[in-house]
């Protein structure tokens, strides 16, 4: 894995071999408020038309930013549409944080994209070890044959 961008709300790292990308949000993203959240995750998420990463892990352990309906709706429509789907994203692992009420917003954002979007396998994981085994099985598949 390769640094590409340190960035005092995230960081990214790459691995070009499996075309598996790793967004790890920190814990001062919580300063933000809703629209300055939403330029982070667009600056955040643009490198990916360079690289064009096939599997995401979106590690929010440290930290998961309060997801409203109306973030879900914006996320759904400027992240997902725009940019995973434009760019043949097919599996997004989310590393889940410790926090309760944290997970629960991760969860419903998962199960609205499932339903909005049906292309991109999204599962969540407690173990970062067991997110990146999943996300890169059908790479290991196609490397095989």
């Amino acid at each position: 894995m390769q640094l590409i961008k340190d960035h005092k709300f995230y960081a990214i790292n790459f691995d070009s071999k499996n075309r598996f990308v790793e967004v790890v949000w920190k814990r001062s993203i919580l300063i933000l408020n809703i629209e300055e959240y939403k330029k982070v995750c667009l600056q955040a998420y643009e490198v990916f038309f360079d690289l064009m990463p096939q599997y995401l892990l979106q590690n929010t352990l440290q930290v998961v930013y309060p997801v409203t309906e109306e973030l879900q709706n914006w996320l759904t429509e400027n992240i997902t549409k725009k940019i995973f789907i434009k760019i043949g994203l097919k599996k997004i692992a989310y590393l889940m944080p410790k926090d309760y009420l944290s997970r629960i917003g991760i969860e419903l954002l998962i199960e609205k994209a499932n339903l909005q979007s049906a292309d991109i396998e999204r599962k969540y994981f407690f173990d970062k070890n067991e997110a990146i085994k999943w996300l890169l099985s059908e790479s290991q598949k196609n490397l095989k044959i």
